[in-house]
């Protein structure tokens, strides 16, 4: 008889697949978050001040369709330097980016049509130590980039989701299971998150420094020493590092159709 705690390789039990689902919702379908591409953003406070390791992945599940606009999905801003990730148009070619106001890249991808309307796994490793970044697309490696350390932000002034960091070009595009990282993932690792699929685990814990799965919003404390001096409604840090996203502007009441949390 088939063993029903999702234990068993071959019969998915009543949890989902595999035994150590970080979803609650069955089966991996649960919520992404998909902002209203206007005035909705979200940013992390107590990432603000934050030297960033040499060594960084980013990884997220992304919905992309004919409504998505060319906005800013995530950026990091110090001083000097920011690396915003999103999608651009240059003449017929589509490309997913990570552009620099430095005057660099840090990185570039062509993104296929076939990909269109399909939920798509990307991931940015980016080293600034062998000085280059690599993008990963469903497991798979679209794009290498050399020569980008010197675009590359060294610490966070301003982070921001769905918005660049002036208060500009917001994105409404739809993601779920964002995660970063402070170590390069290898190919392995990156297949192994995909094949997994939304709603599982990632095989390394133990190197995020943030992860939202969006599939509830809370309210929680944004302080920086956890005092409960900065409450308000965000997205739980699945990392233990309290490293919550604090909503602006999103509609929040579960009800109502402009709701920011949706199926993905």
């Amino acid at each position: 008889m088939a063993n029903r705690n999702g234990l068993n390789h071959k019969v998915r039990g009543v949890k989902g697949v595999g035994w150590n689902r970080a979803l609650p919702a069955a089966f991996g379908f649960g919520n992404g978050i998909k902002p209203d591409g206007i005035n909705d953003y979200m940013d992390v406070p107590r990432l603000v001040n934050y030297v960033l390791p040499d060594k960084l992945t980013i990884e997220l599940w992304l919905y992309k369709d004919i409504t998505i606009n060319n906005g800013y999905i995530f950026s990091i801003y110090d001083d000097l330097k920011d690396a915003t990730l999103n999608f651009n148009t240059n003449g017929s070619a589509r490309l997913l980016r990570f552009d620099s106001q430095s005057g660099g890249l840090v990185g570039q991808s062509y993104w296929p049509e076939s990909e269109d309307g399909l939920k798509a796994h990307c991931v940015w490793c980016i080293d600034k130590v062998e000085n280059y970044s690599k993008f990963y697309l469903n497991g798979y490696l679209m794009s290498t980039m050399s020569s980008i350390a010197a675009y590359a932000p060294n610490y966070i002034k301003s982070i921001n989701f769905f918005r660049y960091y002036t208060g500009t070009l917001n994105s409404n595009a739809l993601v779920d299971e964002f995660r970063i990282y402070s170590k390069v993932l290898r190919e392995d690792q990156i297949v192994i998150n995909y094949n997994s699929g939304v709603g599982n685990n990632p095989c390394v814990t133990e190197y995020l420094l943030l992860w939202y799965n969006f599939d509830k919003i809370e309210s929680l404390d944004f302080s920086p020493l956890l005092d409960k001096s900065l409450i308000g409604n965000g997205v739980r840090d699945l990392s233990g590092n309290d490293n919550h996203a604090r909503l602006f502007n999103m509609d929040v009441t579960p009800t109502s159709s402009s709701f920011v949390l949706k199926p993905f």
